[in-house]
């Protein structure tokens, strides 16, 4: 009959232990620890069965069953050797393991032919057992074993090569192993199973460390039976262990036999251990299942959070922050998609160069989620074919990042972000249950996500000018006012920015090359700006920049940036096309006003003074030059002096080409007869006439041998002439009162049929002017006499503009060309170096 006693309880519940322990362990997946460990758990089961058995009358004695007992002792300290070798992940040691076996075997021959214990008795409710030599020899082998292992742990502690918090508690239970196979040396101490105690302790140590650090995956199953199992076991040692002793105690020092009576006395006992019950089942709980229940919290707390928030920033922070918390991990960082890349959106790490943290669309980490559901781990990374190819910055980023885990973002089919995740604050790996939670966490996240990103990019939409992505008028007055209403700067500037001649550009190019040069400048003025300007689209060819806290002197500054970097990308440029520049006129709150409506007053004045003195100019509005008599006066010498440049200019190309003597003058002469014959307004008539002086200056940086050949010019020769066109503009584009004639000159040759230079326009895309221009300068080419030949008659040059009406000539201004002829307009004109019309 087995009886339990405080003896033999001990390593009857250490064998059932071992027993659940060795369960979870065949449950879990198969690996080298888990086989290392379970064979340890296996030898510990033999030696707790066998010391439980040997303290009891069950037959045939205690000698055999401390045989029993003794397999499993001699296999220990090996097998723990074994398993520390593979927890800190060293496998070049295979020689002393074998060796470790061999002795195993040696000593299991020493314990049976009783080289060990050579006597072992359970008498009167006590173990006796008398040693020999072998004992001695196993206590060695055991120590040896027991303290290599123990040691091989300190070593890769000490050089960093294991984390202490992860075989802290492992140490300690190897510790207690050798301490309690020495005792056994005494038989006195021996007879108590202390070593029993020591081994069970170890056997709960390394399982719990096993558990923290997920050296083995433990499904939710399995885990609430090991604590369950766990829970009873502890509650059944403690209530066995009280039993016992208060047993003792009546029987035995009060005299108390019937067991009526005993068992009323023990009641009360059990009523007074409830809390304790209560308190060990919250702290089993606690153990097993304080992070399940933290991440329910966590995640009950975000469901709340983002069901009560539309703002893409405070759910984005909030869920890193919820991950961070719920997995403890160092970092996490959450990635979006924009229309080329993704982007980082938020991090619990202060980054600050987030601009650089991008994925391209490209990039391999993409291209697995779009044939990968899951979630990507750091050995994925590691080992996957499909990133050995990435590239070092893109490796380097990935490493910068602490890469543990990366999983996707997804809405429907659309991968929406991804949330990057680094290593756990203690190191160790994270378990199947995290990344389960990691994936419900962003599936409830992602149509939240969606939705808000829906609405920011409505809400940016209604405050954004769709061509520059500035801001628009209306956010513009918006911001403007709240600075003014709330007295937010003591002083900010307001510079408005006006491009000169914009619309020449869009007659000349078409609107779609203007928006192409409105986004060219809105990157320029973006460029050479901080995130603490407010930069807006104004309407059509004006922005604004609010320059907050900062003086006039500094706004006229950052204002010249702008205003001197346009010029250099356009007007210095070589390309003909790019010869736009900007005027910028500033005013100052509260200088020049103390409303919005005042400052923008002030300075549209400067930008209309920029414009009047010559354009390309950067003006700070100035009360002392409003205008005035004295300015008009000034404005007129100013376009004086403009006048007679052009005519020095004409002048210039005159005397160059002796045979044309007077051609310039007389192309404006005629373009403008023909001009206000097709009824022009006045203004065009002044940039039809200043085009045709202008039309050949470009003809000063053709060869002389070229200008001036007396003859008909070869096809080299006629395309260096027709390359007179080009240096035109190239020369006209950077005198600012002269950029409106920049549409005719460089239309001149152009042909109606489309077959003319250096556009090949055709038709009524050919500028109006232009069009008057090409009849002016034919006809007087035509009527021009030359060395090698004389100039045509009247009747000659009409004839000659009627057959090419409709293929070179527009027909509608051929004709009205020839009623200035009929009438006799045309000999009332003043023109130079003419041959007789009637001749």
């Amino acid at each position: 009959m087995i009886v339990l006693t405080q003896y033999n309880i001990i390593p009857l519940i250490s064998f059932v232990l071992y027993g659940i322990i060795l369960v979870l362990i065949l449950t879990s997946n198969r690996t080298r620890m888990s086989r290392a460990f379970s064979l340890y758990i296996i030898a510990m089961m033999v030696w707790s069965l066998g010391s439980f058995l040997m303290k009891t009358n069950v037959p045939p004695n205690s000698l055999f069953w401390n045989k029993l007992l003794q397999i499993g002792f001699v296999s220990v300290p090996v097998l723990l050797l074994r398993f520390s070798y593979v927890i800190s992940e060293d496998t070049d040691k295979r020689f002393i393991i074998r060796l470790g076996y061999i002795l195993i075997v040696f000593q299991i021959v020493l314990a049976y032919t009783d080289q060990i214990i050579y006597y072992a008795e359970y008498i009167n409710d006590e173990f006796v057992y008398k040693i020999t030599w072998g004992a001695y020899f196993v206590a060695v082998i055991g120590l040896f074993y027991s303290g290599l292992g123990f040691a091989i742990l300190v070593k890769k502690v000490y050089l960093r090569e294991v984390a202490l918090r992860k075989v802290g508690l492992v140490l300690i239970g190897f510790a207690m192993v050798v301490i309690g196979g020495a005792l056994n040396i005494n038989e006195t101490i021996g007879k108590y199973g202390i070593d029993i105690l020591f081994n069970t302790i170890n056997a709960l140590l390394i399982t719990y460390a096993i558990y923290r650090n997920k050296f083995l995956e433990i499904n939710l199953i399995v885990k609430r039976g090991l604590s369950l199992s766990v829970y009873n076991i502890i509650l059944f040692t403690v209530y066995a262990v009280i039993v016992i002793f208060a047993y003792d105690i009546i029987t035995i020092n009060f005299g108390v036999t019937d067991v009526s009576t005993v068992v009323l006395i023990l009641v009360p006992i059990f009523l007074l251990m409830e809390p304790i019950r209560i308190g060990l089942l919250r702290l089993v709980e606690h153990i097993f299942y304080r992070k399940t229940v933290d991440r329910q919290i966590v995640l009950k707390q975000f469901s709340e959070l983002i069901n009560s928030s539309l703002e893409l920033d405070t759910i984005t922070d909030s869920l890193i922050h919820a991950i961070k918390e719920a997995l403890d991990a160092k970092e996490v960082h959450l990635l979006l998609r924009n229309t080329n890349k993704y982007y980082l959106q938020s991090s619990t790490k202060v980054i600050h160069n987030k601009a650089n943290i991008i994925f391209k669309l490209n990039h391999p980490v993409i291209k697995w989620f779009l044939r990968e559901s899951g979630i990507l781990l750091k050995t994925h990374l590691d080992n996957h074919v499909l990133f050995k190819g990435m590239w070092d910055s893109e490796k380097a980023l990935i490493k910068w990042l602490n890469t543990e885990i990366i999983a996707p973002i997804r809405y429907s089919d659309t991968l929406l972000g991804m949330i990057i995740i680094s290593s756990r604050i203690d190191d160790t790996p994270y378990s199947v249950e995290e990344t389960e939670f990691l994936e419900t966490i962003l599936n409830n996240a992602a149509a939240i996500i969606e939705n808000a990103k829906t609405m920011e990019m409505m809400q940016l939409q209604s405050i954004t000018d769709e061509l520059t992505k500035f801001h628009n008028h209306r956010h513009f007055q918006e911001i403007a006012n709240l600075w003014i209403r709330e007295r937010r700067y003591t002083s900010f500037g307001l510079a408005i920015i006006d491009i000169d001649q914009f619309k020449i550009y869009n007659d000349l190019y078409g609107h779609a090359s203007g928006d192409i040069a409105l986004k060219r400048i809105a990157q320029i003025i973006k460029s050479v700006t901080t995130e603490n300007e407010l930069l807006v689209r104004f309407g059509g060819e004006e922005f604004v920049v609010l320059y907050p806290n900062l003086s006039p002197e500094e706004v006229f500054v950052q204002a010249e940036r702008i205003r001197s970097t346009v010029e250099h990308e356009f007007l210095l440029s070589a390309d003909i096309r790019e010869f736009l520049t900007v005027t910028v006129g500033i005013s100052n709150y509260d200088i020049d006003g103390d409303t919005l409506e005042e400052l923008i007053t002030k300075a549209d004045h400067a930008v209309l003074q920029g414009k009047q003195s010559g354009r390309n100019k950067t003006i700070t509005y100035n009360a002392t030059d409003e205008p005035s008599e004295q300015n008009a006066s000034v404005q007129d010498k100013i376009k004086d002096a403009f006048v007679s440049s052009i005519y020095a200019l004409a002048a210039t190309i005159d005397a160059k080409d002796h045979y044309t003597y007077g051609h310039s003058n007389n192309v404006a002469v005629l373009s403008e007869a023909l001009a206000r014959k097709a009824g022009v307004n006045e203004d065009k008539i002044d940039i039809v006439r200043n085009a045709g002086l202008l039309h050949d200056i470009g003809k000063v940086g053709i060869p002389e041998s070229v200008l001036s050949k007396p003859g008909f010019l070869n096809d080299e020769e006629y395309e260096i002439m027709k390359g007179h066109v080009v240096q035109s503009i190239n020369i006209i584009k950077h005198i600012p009162n002269l950029i409106d004639t920049v549409p005719v000159v460089i239309s001149h040759h152009e042909r109606y049929d489309g077959k003319g230079y250096p556009r090949g326009i055709k038709g009524e895309n050919i500028p109006l002017l232009g069009r008057v221009i090409c009849i002016a300068d034919a006809f007087d080419a035509m009527t021009t006499d030359r060395p090698y030949r004389k100039g045509l008659s009247l009747e000659q040059a009409v004839f000659e503009l009627k057959k090419n009406a409709g293929t070179q000539f527009d027909p509608g201004l051929v004709e009205l060309f020839i009623e200035l002829a009929n009438d006799g307009d045309l000999n009332r004109l003043a023109l130079e170096n003419r041959p007789s019309f009637n001749g």
